[in-house]
């Protein structure tokens, strides 16, 4: 089946190139690389989505360029290339406008849960911090949850287990108003190892 859509992708791309309809092709070539990391194969859709950016970005289509560079981070996350992933999303950061507060606030996030995993806990407190006033302005509880949640870990590995526990049974106050079971649920898991 994804064979199929590639190859029907394929085609519409050479047209869309063919036509000179660049942002177009832009999109295709996304679904590509989205096709191929459905598959499980990161090596093509990384040069999909690497390309999508390019042509996003010569496009001069900076919205849509978060897009493929998101799908990159994201598929560094998951190959464990967390370097890349933390560079990824201080580029998102950069190209993103003032007004984007909540895809700022989960590209934030995101950043924080790769410091934290590499090392990096002053990093990590200051993208989860960032992330956590982002979402009380705009009334993200789950995302509150989430930044509580992420500032509780990383003060609990650098062994400050009062302060983590207090971030994160906060962390879990705001989840429940938010009715986040699977945040609930994951707090609750990592409450009860610390305990």
């Amino acid at each position: 089946l994804f064979d199929e859509a590639i190859t029907l992708f394929q085609q519409a791309l050479a047209t869309q190139q063919e036509l000179g309809f660049d942002y177009d092709a832009a999109q295709i070539t996304n679904n590509i690389g989205y096709s191929y990391y459905n598959m499980g194969d990161y090596e093509n859709a990384t040069r999909y989505y690497h390309e999508a950016a390019v042509s996003y970005r010569l496009a001069r289509e900076w919205q849509e360029e978060l897009v493929p560079l998101s799908n990159l981070a994201v598929i560094d996350v998951e190959q464990g290339r967390l370097i890349k992933a933390i560079k990824t999303f201080q580029r998102i950061l950069e190209i993103l406008p003032a007004d984007q507060l909540r895809h700022s606030s989960d590209t934030l996030g995101n950043l924080g849960v790769s410091q934290l995993t590499l090392g990096f806990p002053e990093d990590a407190l200051r993208s989860f911090s960032s992330a956590l006033t982002i979402q009380e302005k705009i009334g993200d509880l789950s995302g509150q949850g989430r930044s509580l949640m992420g500032i509780g870990s990383t003060y609990y590995s650098t062994g400050k287990q009062e302060l983590a526990l207090e971030y994160l049974e906060t962390a879990l106050a705001a989840q429940r108003k938010a009715n986040d079971g699977r945040g609930q649920v994951s707090n609750l898991k990592f409450l009860g190892k610390i305990q």
